[in-house]
Parts: structure tokens; C-alpha cells; sequence
């Protein structure tokens, strides 16, 4: 998770409510885990689409190689504990990498 990400739930957290004996009393971001998930539901149903929530995770990872970050950093960040794990999520774009090629060769 980034510094800022870290940062912001902290401070979500402050200011939620908290029981008695001290215990956050709901949720940081004000709904419950049905609620966004119904709310991903009907959003995907008005957009036509089978996107699942799990997707976002493969485009992260993909983002991260285009960044050129290596694969242990990847992996660091996207909890993959082997190379062969993250590979799964990795498909590379191949314009991006055809590119990249030419770009070395250059």
C-alpha cells in the first residue's frame, strides 16, 4: 500500500466511530462490504459488461511492468509469493513489448 493510501485510511479511521470499549464501530468508508458489492453489480450491469472486481488486480500488475517496475517489486506490492504466482496475472501487452524491443535495439 502507497505512504498516501496508508495516510488517507488513518485518517478515515480517526474519524469514525468507535464503541465503547474503544473499537471502530463501522465501517472506514461509511457502507458495508454488501453494500459495494451490490453497488459494483448494478454498476456492471449498466455498463453491459462481465468486468469482475478480481480484474482490477491484473490491471494493476500489468501497470506496474509498464512502469518497468521488476518482478520482485511487483510482486512485493501485489502479495504474489512466487515468480510462477504473479506470472498468472502478467500478460504482457505485446504493442508494449514489440516497443520496448525496439527501443533496447536502438
Amino acid at each position: 500500500m502507497s505512504p498516501i493510501a496508508r495516510e488517507l485510511l488513518e485518517l478515515l479511521a480517526k474519524r469514525a466511530t468507535v464503541t465503547t470499549d474503544g473499537k471502530p464501530a463501522g465501517s472506514v468508508f461509511g457502507m458495508s462490504a454488501r453494500a459495494i458489492t451490490l453497488s459494483f453489480v448494478r454498476i456492471k450491469k449498466r455498463a453491459g459488461t462481465d468486468f469482475r472486481f478480481h480484474d482490477l488486480r491484473q490491471e494493476a500488475i500489468l501497470r506496474f511492468f509498464e512502469m518497468e517496475m521488476s518482478s520482485i517489486e511487483v510482486a512485493s506490492i501485489s502479495g504474489h509469493r512466487t515468480l510462477k504466482q504473479l506470472m498468472r496475472y502478467s500478460h504482457a501487452d505485446t504493442d508494449w513489448l514489440a516497443a520496448k524491443m525496439r527501443e533496447s535495439l536502438s
